[in-house]
């Protein structure tokens, strides 16, 4: 499980990932690996760096159509793994992958893997550069309220970054906080780091609306250094000054 990037005071340093768009190939046609015309999982399929050096990645594929699923298979994961680890870049990716710039295409991908609860298959998609895409947002929420993945602080920062322009979110962020992932609540460091993203993201949702969230959940905690998390973000939102937080406008 990744924690949050800096301390609690460094929130507002975070640098959001790249605005969405879709990325195609290079190429005049979408290009896939030579092997996957006959057998695009076959351990025999030349490797990644080699396709890209000897032109070969030049072949026609033929898009999912909306009626179905496309698999994902293991060469392809091997691409995203590649992607994740900086092997290779954004555009080569989708040079390699074209369909995965569908955000259709993903969010049939995802939908299926909810279905199926395939945790294996969730952490590539995970990878993909998609995230920030507001067709997913309504994926992240179910994926927030099942309990089978160990994504849950991940997405929440999104929410905190990214999707936070929505008021209906915050009762959302609100629920989660009261419903916590097994794993979750069985680990008090993890617990505590994952509240605090959710705490940070009621926190960045439109104001005045959600600083009355904090200061309503902090009248209903209980738990003491909850508390003084939920103090410690509200202090942190009422010293925000200018842009789409003008606390002086807030009813006390």
């Amino acid at each position: 499980m990744t924690t949050y990037i800096g301390q609690p005071a460094d929130q507002y340093r975070f640098t959001p990932p790249p605005s969405p768009r879709r990325i195609l190939p290079s190429h005049s046609s979408p290009a896939i690996l030579p092997a996957e015309r006959a057998n695009f999982d076959s351990e025999e399929a030349p490797s990644l760096a080699a396709s890209r050096a000897n032109g070969s990645c030049t072949s026609r594929l033929h898009y999912s159509t909306k009626s179905e699923i496309k698999l994902m298979t293991t060469t392809e994961r091997k691409i995203i793994a590649q992607f994740a680890s900086g092997e290779i870049t954004r555009d080569e990716l989708y040079s390699l992958l074209p369909w995965y710039s569908d955000i259709d295409c993903v969010s049939r991908l995802y939908e299926d893997v909810i279905t199926k609860k395939d945790r294996e298959k969730l952490c590539y998609l995970r990878m993909l550069p998609v995230y920030e895409n507001e067709q997913l947002e309504e994926i992240w929420k179910v994926l927030l309220t099942e309990d089978w993945h160990s994504e849950h602080e991940d997405l929440i920062r999104v929410f905190q970054c990214i999707f936070n322009k929505k008021q209906e979110n915050i009762d959302f962020l609100l629920k989660i906080f009261r419903h916590i992932p097994l794993y979750i609540s069985q680990d008090s460091a993890i617990k505590r780091s994952y509240l605090q993203n959710i705490i940070y993201a009621i926190g960045a949702q439109p104001q005045p609306e959600s600083l009355c969230a904090l200061e309503y959940l902090l009248s209903e905690t209980k738990d003491e250094e909850i508390k003084k998390m939920i103090s410690s973000q509200i202090e942190k939102r009422h010293s925000i000054v200018g842009g789409k937080y003008e606390f002086e406008k807030i009813a006390k």
